[in-house]
């Protein structure tokens, strides 16, 4: 899966390591694109990293604020609970979510506003709050 670019550049986030440096960025850059592509499986079309956007109103509206978390946008199911929360778990997250908000501390992915266009993830500019 390719990750296209809007007019951004990356902010590498949890990804920056001066001990480990550029493998780290590498290893991020791959967790998240395997971690978008699981999304979406999953059906989702909107997924915020670390990040709050309009366009996932529950990303603003998180009175933990998004530090720490993702949000997934439209509600999807997997059983009973929000898809994102298998998704983390898939990759090694062991936390709690509300909605379709998961705590993702320690996920090495770039943090991010993505969205879906023609079947490819891009990465959107917002501000980080």
């Amino acid at each position: 899966m390719d990750l296209e670019y809007s007019r951004t550049s990356w902010s590498l986030g949890s990804c920056m390591n001066k001990e480990i440096g550029d493998t780290n960025i590498l290893i991020g850059l791959s967790n998240t694109r395997r971690f978008l592509e699981a999304c979406k499986e999953a059906g989702y079309t909107r997924i915020a990293i670390r990040v709050s956007t309009k366009d996932i109103p529950y990303s603003v509206d998180f009175c933990f604020g998004p530090q720490g978390s993702v949000f997934a946008w439209p509600n999807c199911n997997k059983g009973f609970w929000p898809a994102i929360w298998n998704i983390a778990q898939s990759f090694g997250c062991k936390s709690c979510g509300n909605g379709q908000q998961y705590q993702i501390n320690d996920l090495n992915v770039i943090d991010g506003y993505y969205f879906l266009k023609d079947g490819h993830w891009i990465k959107h500019d917002v501000n980080k709050t």
